[in-house]
């Protein structure tokens, strides 16, 4: 497993308090070939409510077939619809040919109906799954509408709450949104919580190739629920900028990426403040990564910062790469800030979470081509959040934030190298 941590200057101050900005960056192991894949447990979970007849749904029971097609015999599978109503299409079972071709003949006659419980139709989902939690197989709730939660439970918060317990019991949460009246900070957010990924759909002749694209990361999965334990210098205080989950718990300093599909590359950005310190003496950041049963350390490195004067320090080199990453990582969550507030119609906050970002990055990476070259068009960037946005923009500009600040490319599929 490749891993290497880097930071902006490799001083501190003893004077006064430093913030630092650090990039970490490892590779998944590659899946091999020759041996048995760990199976997987997968609810496949589809929308068939009023909106989605005619195309949609045509080209949905193509999906699900061409997903079904994709398992082994040692996979489970399940198949869920909902409208207004929850119906289970296919029980979870081992997926045998027998049992995959029973599966897509009732995929195949699914028709599209009312509303929208989404809630119902997710929860029936990984229900499913979760009898069957504990077997060795990875568990995974695949949940496809192009709607708004009408039914069932359809506050964002309790929804989000409900997908970290999912995680919490094994079982992730991806998320695919079709068209453009599906409820976008909803589905993301499940996604998040859940440990798994979001995708948009705009066209629906994509939607075969997506969700059959995250089943296959699925069955490609070589680190299960990772971690990346930080361990701080004394007095230390640090900021996670991607999108992942800090556990803070126990005094520790943990982030819980999603699972990791073969040679996925994940790249992760920090601000780390260090206190005043003794001249000469060092500050170590250690880093290991840990996954799977037992949570096997699998990498591990350190960073280490040495106490000098202000003056040194001010006069130290500088990597101007390490900032010009970090800064892309710092803009994209005021972005997805400012996106939120355009959303909720708070226009002023929404040009202000620019503002604020842009002031920090010129005084952390001051005389930084890269970083100005960034910040370049503020101006009317702040503009367009300050003012209401159609939905496709919206769109294209949470689907640019989300890619970022998850490491995956803009259509949401894992990432091979680090620098794409």
């Amino acid at each position: 497993m490749r891993i290497e941590a880097q930071v902006n200057r490799g001083f501190t101050s003893i004077d006064q308090p430093t913030t630092h900005l650090v990039r970490l960056r490892f590779t998944a192991p590659i899946a091999e070939q020759t041996v048995a894949r760990t199976p997987v447990n997968v609810s496949l979970v589809m929308d068939r409510s009023g909106s989605m007849s005619g195309e949609k749904l045509e080209t949905a029971r193509a999906a699900m077939d061409a997903s079904v097609r994709m398992l082994r015999d040692a996979d489970r599978f399940s198949v869920v619809t909902f409208d207004g109503r929850v119906d289970v299409v296919h029980r979870s079972s081992l997926a045998t040919e027998k049992a995959r071709l029973r599966g897509q003949n009732r995929i195949n006659r699914m028709e599209a109906g009312g509303s929208t419980n989404l809630s119902g139709g997710w929860l029936e989902g990984a229900s499913q799954v979760r009898s069957h939690v504990g077997s060795g197989h990875l568990a995974r709730v695949l949940l496809a509408t192009d709607g708004q939660a009408t039914d069932g439970i359809v506050r964002e918060e309790q929804l989000f709450e409900e997908a970290r317990v999912l995680r919490m019991q094994g079982i992730s949460t991806s998320t695919i949104g079709i068209g453009q009246g599906f409820n976008e900070s909803l589905l993301q957010g499940m996604a998040e919580h859940g440990g798994g990924n979001f995708y948009f759909v705009e066209h629906v002749n994509q939607l075969t190739e997506l969700l059959t694209s995250e089943l296959g990361e699925a069955l490609q999965i070589t680190v299960r629920q990772p971690r990346v334990e930080l361990t701080l210098p004394t007095g230390a205080e640090v900021t996670l900028l991607n999108r992942f989950e800090l556990d803070r718990s126990d005094g520790a300093c943990t982030v819980l990426p999603d699972d990791l599909t073969s040679g996925q590359a994940v790249e992760l950005a920090f601000l780390v403040s260090l206190p005043p310190g003794v001249p000469a003496a060092l500050a170590t950041l250690g880093f290991v990564i840990r996954g799977g049963v037992g949570r096997v350390a699998l990498a591990s490195t350190a960073l280490r910062w040495t106490y000098v004067s202000t003056a040194m320090f001010d006069s130290a080199p500088r990597d101007f790469m390490v900032e010009a990453t970090v800064a892309r990582y710092l803009m994209a969550r005021a972005r997805r800030e400012a996106l939120e507030h355009n959303e909720g119609k708070r226009f002023r906050e929404a040009r202000e979470s620019l503002e604020q970002a842009a002031n920090m990055l010129r005084r952390l990476a001051p005389l930084n081509r890269e970083v100005e070259a960034l910040l370049s068009g503020l101006d009317d960037e702040g503009r367009d959040y300050a003012t209401e946005m159609t939905k496709p923009r919206r769109m294209e500009l949470r689907m640019a934030a989300y890619a970022t600040l998850h490491h995956r490319d803009v259509d949401g599929k894992a990432r091979r190298d680090w620098d794409a």
